[in-house]
């Protein structure tokens, strides 16, 4: 089976469980369409993988701010070093 959709939402402050979140995953295979109701140990499972993977995502886009820095900073030695004087 191969996972169509997953949906994750707050229930409506008026309807029943209000604020609750509520999860859903729909798979489809050749036996056809399933679609299961996640449990709440479920929901924070799937929070703690998004987590993770957001501080892997900014740990890797600051050492690339801090690499683009370091190219800035050197630049201008750069710059100067590659002047090069004709001697005539």
């Amino acid at each position: 089976m191969k996972v169509e959709a997953l949906e994750i939402s707050r229930q409506p402050s008026y309807g029943e469980n209000p604020n609750e979140l509520v999860g859903k995953v729909e798979l489809s295979g050749p036996t056809g369409k399933l679609t299961v109701r996640l449990s709440a140990k479920g929901i924070s499972a799937i929070f703690s993988i998004v987590a993770e993977e957001v501080a892997a995502t900014a740990k890797f886009n600051a050492k690339q701010v801090e690499k683009g820095m370091e190219d800035a900073i050197h630049e201008p030695m750069l710059v100067e070093a590659s002047k090069v004087e004709l001697l005539a």
